[in-house]
């Protein structure tokens, strides 16, 4: 499970390629920030489920880079309508901390 929270604005290339054991990803927030590129996943695992806010469900299927997995999409209403009470795995990401997979700053 991946827990991507409202203060993430975009994932770079290659974030998740590769990643074959990649079974949720969980959108958090209400607006659509999160930026992709076409490269940031690769071919995700089969029975790999992107958990998306229903608010902005339609906005991450017309995506140009986020439609390309919208196979993979279920849409929630609240943190609770999920399998998993992904509300105690709330994670704040500082902007200013982060780092590339090459160790330079975001």
């Amino acid at each position: 499970m991946q827990m991507i929270p409202e203060s993430v604005e975009s994932i770079g290339n290659y974030a998740f390629y590769g990643c074959t054991g990649l079974d949720e990803i969980v959108i958090y927030g209400d607006e659509f920030v999160i930026e992709i590129s076409s490269y940031t996943f690769g071919t995700l695992p089969v029975d790999c489920v992107i958990y998306i806010p229903t608010a902005i469900y339609s906005d991450y299927v017309s995506d140009t880079y986020w439609g390309n997995y919208s196979a993979y999409m279920v849409s929630y209403s609240s943190l609770d309508d999920l399998p998993y009470n992904y509300a105690n795995e709330l994670l704040y990401i500082d902007p200013d901390r982060l780092y590339n997979l090459y160790g330079n700053a975001s």
